[in-house]
C-alpha cells in the first residue's frame, strides 16, 4: 500500500460496528479503513437477492476471505430468495435503481438492524451504495428508516466513496484478486448487465 486509508471516527464513543456487505468488490477499502482505524466491526452477509445459489455462495466465501484478511468479525443472515420475490413482487420489468431496489435496500436493512440489536451491535453502516450502479441517497434512505425503529442503533451515514477509496478499491481488488461479478446480484440486475 502506497499509503495508509484516511481514518475514519465511528460516530458514537465505544462503537460496535455491523456493516451490511453485498460483495467484496464494494467493501474492500471499506474493510481496510475500518481495520486501519481499529474499529470494533463486523461484516454482516445478507443478501436474498444474490441467485442463483452458486453465485451466492461465492460471494459469500470472498467477503468472509476479505474479512479475514483484515481481522475483521463475519457474519451471514440466512439466504432466502423467496423473502426478495415476495417484496419485489410485480417489479422485475423496472430498471436499475427503482422502487424495486428500494424494495430490496429495504429487506437487507430491515433485517441487519434486526440482527445488529440482537447481537450487540450499536452502530449499522453499508455498502449498498458503493457501487456506480447503485443510489447512495438510497441506500442511506433505507439505514434511516431501519434504524429508526430500533432503540439504541446508530446508523452510519458515510460516504465510503470518498477519501480515495473508490481507487484504493480498484487497488485492493486486484491485489487479493477477488472474484469481481458482474451483475449487482438480482436475475432483473443480471440482464439489465447483459443489455448494457
Amino acid at each position: 500500500m502506497s499509503h495508509p486509508p484516511a481514518p475514519i471516527i465511528p460516530p458514537c464513543a465505544d462503537a460496535k460496528v455491523l456493516v451490511l456487505v453485498c460483495c467484496a468488490p464494494c467493501a474492500c477499502a471499506v474493510a481496510e479503513s475500518l481495520a486501519f482505524s481499529k474499529i470494533d466491526a463486523t461484516l454482516l452477509f445478507y443478501n436474498p437477492n444474490i441467485q442463483p445459489r452458486g453465485e451466492y455462495e461465492i460471494r459469500r466465501d470472498e467477503v468472509a476471505r476479505l474479512a479475514e484478511i483484515y481481522h475483521l468479525g463475519f457474519a451471514e443472515g440466512p439466504y432466502t430468495p423467496e423473502s426478495w420475490a415476495e417484496v419485489t413482487r410485480g417489479m422485475l420489468d423496472l430498471p436499475e435503481r427503482s422502487q424495486r431496489c428500494v424494495a430490496c435496500f429495504n429487506l437487507r436493512m430491515q433485517y441487519a438492524a434486526q440482527f445488529a440489536v440482537t447481537h450487540g451491535f450499536n452502530v449499522l453502516s453499508s455498502v449498498l451504495g458503493f457501487s456506480r450502479w447503485k443510489s447512495a441517497s438510497m441506500a442511506d434512505t433505507a439505514l434511516r428508516e431501519a434504524t429508526a425503529t430500533v432503540p439504541g442503533l446508530t446508523p452510519w451515514f458515510i460516504n465510503w466513496r470518498k477519501e480515495g477509496r473508490q481507487e484504493r478499491n480498484a487497488q485492493l481488488l486486484r491485489e487479493h484478486q477477488f472474484y469481481n461479478q458482474l451483475y449487482c446480484g438480482c436475475i432483473p440486475s443480471m440482464q439489465h448487465a447483459t443489455n448494457r
